[in-house]
């Protein structure tokens, strides 16, 4: 794969890293870099917590899912998905043509530490139910963990990596990847 030519996609659960590894991934690969939940709230003037609060979770996804088709018409980017982008099943064949889908994981408690001590989390992401973070995150990830792996092309555990670890990480699966290319043709 030349990630010059294609997208590099994260996907992931809430608190995995995909907006902080997605930027500093561009950096690294010279790629442009977009936050699909940023720009959802940007294009609405609103934070995701405000959208789904006035006009609730399936406009949202409506939202997410144009905003993932005008996407696809280009390359180049490395592009942090919004959490639930699987649940569609139109974007989830989207996003394996789209390009290198790369699903971070951590652990559980790892995840409800980083989203309890994110300073934006609680302003820009909006609860899914009454429950315990801790319950809630754990029974959301069992619905969604067979439709992140069934996107991905690779995995990566982020609980115990920094940012800059983990960039490592995927640019070395990355490289892996395009001599593999290179030998099978």
């Amino acid at each position: 794969m030349d990630p010059q030519k294609r997208n590099i996609l994260l996907v992931g659960y809430r608190g995995t890293g995909k907006s902080s590894v997605g930027k500093r991934l561009a950096e690294v690969l010279g790629m442009g870099f977009l936050d699909m939940d940023h720009l959802i709230a940007e294009e609405e003037g609103f934070s995701i917590a405000r959208i789904v609060q006035e006009k609730g979770w399936p406009y949202f996804r409506r939202k997410e899912k144009q905003l993932l088709q005008r996407l696809s018409c280009n390359s180049g980017q490395v592009i942090a998905t919004g959490g639930g982008v699987i649940l569609d099943p139109e974007n989830r064949s989207l996003l394996r043509r789209m390009g290198f889908v790369i699903w971070l994981t951590a652990d559980i408690d790892v995840m409800v530490a980083r989203l309890k001590t994110d300073p934006v989390g609680a302003e820009q992401r909006p609860t899914f139910s009454e429950m315990d973070l801790r319950e809630e995150t754990g029974l959301i990830l069992k619905e969604r963990m067979p439709l992140y792996e069934e996107v991905s092309d690779f995995s990566l555990d982020t609980s115990d990596l920094s940012i800059g670890e983990t960039v490592d990480e995927i640019v070395g699966i990355i490289h892996k990847g395009m001599k593999a290319l290179s030998r099978n043709k």
